[in-house]
């Protein structure tokens, strides 16, 4: 017996160690478990048939923003945003009906406000005291939500922007050539309801060839995108001209092809005509005796015409595409100077006078260059418009050279009078004791100074009616002619007529030139209308510089022979010639008036002045002949001439004259 109860207690403590050990293996799989259980990556709640929290992992309680231990046996409607608790009701009861696994989203709220999208998947189960139990995952999904609701949105917009859009729209299949779908705009445009397009191949409509579509559609599906021009034919009949700008997209799981189709049927027409339209601008562009030319920023000609094709020799072809150092390397630099400085500033520049190489020797030409401008208002290159002034050149060439024969003419007086003064000064030294000799050379000097002043005025008149009856003339009888050139063309030819205009105005500034130069020399309205109106009409000319003038003249006629009038006159004239060329004045007064037997000229201005001192001090060659000889017409009239200047302070000149009577 004894020994029977030894043997069982050593069974029973071997049944305790294995029991044990089975504890223990127990022990360690449920903390495994448990670990599992608590920091799996969703949550995990036990339900029970009211939808009371029994229990919860920690990755729910994270979620839920609640301790674990506050969330058991709540209910986990409290944490449901209201309008999803009835959602949440019928889950519950699908899942304790026994029904196989249920899924349900509700959107659930934190105690801080925060609400997110949250995925319950749960599954009924009997605990071990058999009451209905419910398991559940706790998953958030609020990206994945957001993510969806975007692409909802998106394809929203996308439906939206594809059925109310101007623009016509068509999805291809590439592989078939069908048309998938078409919005409003394309039916509208085609012809055919939405049914009618979408039931149609993109071959039925395009006009290319069948093989030729399609290639052109597997090449727009292997780009981002192309532009092509078509001819589609729509449900009447008609073709339009179509520009399509198409490229590859994808579609719920299938490859397309957008295009999107604008009608360039006007654009086309428009063009059409605007390249008859050049083409007849050119006819007209050619027969400008003018010499025209168009450059780019790289110094190449555009386009040029005819004139200047004939004038370098080569043909218009050869021109076009070619810059000036490939044609006249010796010469392009200065062309090109001009050039930039069009594009550099923006404003045209004009009256560019220069040589012009041509198989027929050197020609003079007159260039005016404008900047070229785009349809947007860029500069993008240069106009140039040049006419041949040879014939010109070398008329202004004579009348220079007869100028500077005349100034030569001068110089040698002047320098013989200079001489004459030397001597006579030499003379007055020598005999300075005898008051009769000092009195006699004075005399001989006035008296050369008038002579001088006399054949300097003979010479002028002489110079004046040259230029006015020889040259004057001339240009008047060649403008003439040109006129009647533009009457006798046809009524048709209205660009030939237009394009005579600008010689025509061209000899009118020659001849506007002459009669001003003409003017100076001689000026006739002194004889004819009087010293009053001489001087008015002289000092106008000061409105053409923007110089406002203020002028109060008294008559004078009747108080001056002709002699004394044109000197009066050639002193005021001195006076505005050193207005116009050095006081940059931008106002001028001018009086003339009658007092007590004289009559005082006062001639201010507001310009820059000088220093009177200093230029009274200096030797006579170095003051100029300007106010040597007003000093010696104030002399020969017996008057009294006053200067008075300072630098920044303006000049005011002041002439008193004794009344002479003719």
């Amino acid at each position: 017996m004894i020994h029977e109860l030894r043997v069982h207690q050593i069974e029973l403590e071997m049944q305790n160690d294995e029991l044990r050990q089975a504890q223990e293996i127990l022990e360690e799989s449920r903390s495994r478990y448990s670990d599992l259980y608590d920091f799996a990556p969703i949550g995990y709640l036990t339900l029970d048939e009211l939808g009371i929290i029994k229990e919860a992992n920690l990755t729910a309680a994270r979620l839920l923003a609640v301790e674990r231990t506050r969330l058991i046996d709540r209910q986990l409607t409290h944490f449901m945003v209201t309008e999803d608790r009835g959602a949440f009701r019928q889950h519950l009861n699908l899942v304790l009906k026994g029904e196989e696994r249920q899924t349900v989203e509700v959107r659930l709220q934190r105690k801080d406000g925060y609400e997110f999208f949250a995925l319950l998947e749960s599954a009924f189960y009997h605990d071990i005291t058999g009451s209905s139990l419910c398991r559940t995952a706790l998953t958030d999904i609020t990206k994945r939500r957001q993510a969806e609701l975007a692409l909802q949105e998106s394809e929203a917009r996308y439906r939206s922007l594809f059925q109310h859009n101007h623009a016509v729209m068509l999805l291809i299949d590439p592989a078939t050539g069908d048309i998938v779908d078409a919005n409003p705009a394309a039916s509208a445009f085609y012809g055919y309801t939405h049914e009618e397009l979408i039931s149609r191949k993109i071959t039925d409509i395009n006009m290319l060839p069948k093989d030729q579509v399609f290639r052109e559609m597997q090449g727009a599906g292997a780009e981002r995108g192309r532009q092509f021009c078509f001819r589609h034919r729509l449900a009447g009949g008609a073709v339009r001209d179509v520009e399509v700008f198409s490229g590859p997209i994808r579609v719920k799981d299938q490859n397309l092809l957008y295009s999107i189709v604008h009608d360039i049927t006007a654009r086309k027409q428009a063009e059409a005509a605007l390249q008859r339209k050049q083409e007849e601008l050119q006819i007209i562009f050619d027969s400008v005796p003018a010499m025209i030319f168009y450059k780019d920023k790289e110094n190449r000609f555009i386009r040029t015409n005819l004139a200047l094709a004939e004038a370098t020799g080569l043909p218009q072809e050869e021109i076009d595409g070619k810059s000036l150092f490939d044609l006249y390397p010796s010469q392009a630099d200065d062309y090109w100077k001009d050039d930039q400085e069009v594009m550099r500033r923006g404003k045209p520049k004009r009256n560019i006078v220069e040589t012009f190489e041509t198989p027929e020797g050197v020609r003079w030409v007159q260039t005016d260059k404008i900047p070229y401008r785009d349809a947007q208002g860029n500069i993008i290159g240069v106009i140039g418009f040049s006419n041949d002034i040879t014939e010109r050149k070398q008329a202004e060439e004579a009348l220079q050279q007869a100028h500077d024969e005349l100034e030569e003419r001068v110089k040698e007086r002047t320098a013989d009078l200079q001489r004459t003064v030397e001597q006579l000064q030499w003379e007055i030294a020598e005999r300075q004791r005898t008051e009769e000799a000092l009195k006699e050379s004075e005399q001989r000097l006035r008296y050369l100074t008038s002579q001088l002043l006399t054949a300097q005025e003979e010479e002028r008149k002489r110079l004046a009616l040259e230029l006015h009856d020889d040259l004057g003339q001339s240009l008047m009888v060649l403008k003439m002619q040109l006129r009647a050139i533009q009457r006798k063309a046809p009524p048709e030819s209205s660009e030939t007529r237009e394009s005579l205009e600008d010689p025509l105005n061209f000899i009118n500034e020659v001849i506007e030139r002459i009669r001003r130069l003409s003017h100076n020399l001689r000026p006739v309205i002194l004889e004819e209308l009087g010293l009053t109106t001489a001087v008015q009409h002289l000092f106008k000319e000061f409105s053409r510089q923007d110089i406002h003038v203020t002028m109060d003249l008294d008559d004078t006629e009747g108080l001056f022979s002709p002699e004394a009038q044109l000197n009066i006159y050639r002193i005021c004239q001195e006076a505005f010639s050193n207005i116009t060329k050095y006081a940059q004045a931008s106002q001028v007064s001018v009086s003339l008036k009658r007092q007590d037997g004289r009559v005082g000229f006062q001639i201010e201005d507001n310009g820059r002045g000088f220093d009177h001192q200093k230029v009274i001090n200096e030797n006579i060659t170095d003051r100029g002949l300007g106010l040597t000889a007003m000093d010696e017409r104030v002399r020969m009239l017996e008057g009294s001439l006053k200067i008075w200047s300072q630098e920044g302070q303006g000049t005011k000149i002041t002439l008193i004259v004794p009344i002479q009577g003719k």
